[in-house]
């Protein structure tokens, strides 16, 4: 009943997928991504904590593709795009039925304005392979603004996203279906390339709002979370194999919403209203 964050947690990619893709292959048209991470927890955008004390692992690929471009149009770039993730964890509880935990998928498009602004409609559902819960269907809108540059290596991405959960289970375990949750977040990026180190630091950071009743009650706000992931190109690869990076990292969640504490326990984990989840992951871009 999650998202792919793609990923999760400390994976900033899951906030924000456009900035996590690798550069484009030359004349290529179709462009893809295959990713593979170990955590230490399992806990959704929304601040759901599925899983502790194993090791989850999360395989994400997805595949996108430009149907539109012009330099002086309204619209600078539309871009189709497909993804799926499944998800597999260590130690099997209330939420699960055995190891083989969840698999998603989504597809959905991106506008991006020629001031670099860019909008996006997705449509995703997350599916129980063991029947642990009802198939959810959900819509997300998004909106990321352009990257404020503070020097040549250290950005912000500001961004905006709203979750509608319309069919199924609820994605907060406590609340109702037919409801929807705000996601307000930055997403900071510090290249250290410039240093000589082939490495960037991101702190993906988000925090959620919505109705009472997306949660069950509990008030209005739902999760805050920060983290911090670092990544760095594999170059010994040859890049005729695609562009190959591995990255780690952890993410901080705080659950602000009493009702998320209660899914907790319903999900046969301990409560706690902190959690920490570390990550490392493969993967690659073509």
């Amino acid at each position: 009943m999650k998202i792919r964050t793609i990923l999760l947690g400390g994976l900033a990619a899951a906030a924000l997928p456009q900035l996590a893709c690798a550069q484009p292959a030359p004349g290529s048209a179709i462009h893809g991504s295959l990713d593979e991470t170990l955590s230490t927890a399992y806990i959704t955008p929304r601040g759901l904590v599925e899983s502790t004390g194993g090791l989850s692992a999360y395989t994400t690929a997805g595949l996108a593709t430009s149907v539109y471009s012009s330099t002086d149009g309204f619209a600078k770039d539309v871009s189709i795009h497909v993804g799926t993730l499944f998800n597999l964890y260590s130690r099997p509880n209330a939420s699960t039925s055995g190891v083989f935990r969840e698999l998603d998928w989504w597809a959905g498009t991106n506008l991006t304005l020629q001031n670099g602004l860019d909008l996006g409609v997705e449509f995703s559902q997350f599916v129980s392979p063991k029947g642990a819960y009802t198939t959810d269907s959900n819509i997300e809108f998004s909106a990321v603004l352009p990257p404020i540059a503070f020097t040549p290596a250290f950005s912000i991405t500001p961004y905006g996203k709203l979750f509608y959960n319309a069919a199924g289970a609820s994605v907060t375990v406590t609340g109702q279906e037919g409801e929807f949750d705000i996601e307000l977040g930055l997403h900071p990026a510090l290249d250290l390339s410039g240093y000589g180190l082939p490495v960037t630091l991101t702190a993906p950071t988000w925090f959620t709002v919505g109705p009472s009743k997306f949660w069950g009650g509990g008030g209005d706000l739902g999760v805050f979370t920060t983290g911090l992931n670092a990544k760095t190109p594999l170059s010994f690869i040859p890049v005729q194999y695609g562009a190959w990076y591995a990255d780690a990292g952890f993410q901080y969640y705080h659950l602000i919403n009493h009702e998320l504490l209660i899914a907790e326990t319903d999900l046969g984990e301990r409560e706690s209203r902190d959690v920490v989840a570390g990550s490392v992951g493969v993967g690659f871009g073509f």
